[in-house]
């Protein structure tokens, strides 16, 4: 039996103070990233119920550096990378799988993406439109639905029992 590991992690602190998780394939030529941030809707007070799931939107609209999300998604495109984020009740997840050589880059954007984010209240506004049809696509799917009633009914009067991404009134209700 080989005792090579096939994993390699390393606990990481950027200059930024940030610490982060490494965990590389020394075989593969690929990486994937996940930068988890403790923001969920566990957290969130009532007057912002779906606001974790609009700033993990939001965060793609554009940066002082990258100021849309054009400009974001041409960076990512032209590494070949694939890049997405969720929301869940206690983080969001932001993620980017890349070549090795690339790591480097992605982690710069998605830094700069989290931490200089421009929240222009028109970009704000656009979003919410498009966090209302995701919500309306999930009611509209059965499975999604029933999960989403299961947590309703089992935690009731608990944060964990409000949907993740709020509701439509939590929604339209939160202001840019």
């Amino acid at each position: 039996m080989n005792s090579t590991r096939a994993f390699v992690t390393q606990p990481t602190r950027a200059s930024s103070g940030i610490r982060y998780l490494v965990t590389s394939i020394p075989s593969s030529e690929s990486c994937a990233i996940s930068l988890m941030i403790r923001l969920g809707s566990v957290y969130e007070p009532k007057s912002l119920r779906g606001g974790s799931h609009l700033i993990e939107h939001m965060v793609f609209k554009g940066t002082k550096r990258l100021p849309d999300s054009l400009s974001i998604s041409r960076l990512f495109d032209s590494m070949g990378a694939q890049y997405n984020a969720y929301t869940d009740y206690n983080m969001t997840s932001y993620h980017v799988k890349v070549q090795k050589k690339f790591v480097g880059v992605a982690l710069h954007i998605l830094g700069d993406m989290v931490a200089n984010s421009l929240f222009r209240p028109k970009d704000i506004e656009s979003e919410k439109k498009v966090v209302l049809e995701e919500l309306r696509r999930e009611r509209d799917d059965p499975a999604s639905y029933v999960h989403e009633l299961q947590g309703t009914l089992t935690f009731k009067g608990n944060a964990l029992g409000k949907p993740i991404g709020g509701s439509e009134t939590d929604v339209i209700g939160i202001k840019a």
